[in-house]
């Protein structure tokens, strides 16, 4: 017998279920004007998810 035979025995598989998703947007209020800027250049074009970030955060960096 090898020494890894007796770990494989212990090993166990799972089979899970996603029955919900949480996500948090992240602001990243610590970054600077002209980031924030790019980042929401680059949302501009994008799925209507994008449009909601993008105008969540220019309203979030204020004038």
């Amino acid at each position: 017998m090898r020494a890894g035979d007796r770990l494989l025995a212990g090993i166990r598989g799972l089979d899970l279920t996603v029955t919900a998703i949480q996500a948090k947007f992240k602001f990243g209020g610590n970054k600077k004007a002209p980031v924030r800027e790019r980042v929401a250049g680059r949302l501009k074009n994008g799925s209507a998810a994008d449009e909601r970030a993008r105008s969540h955060l220019l309203r979030r960096s204020g004038p």
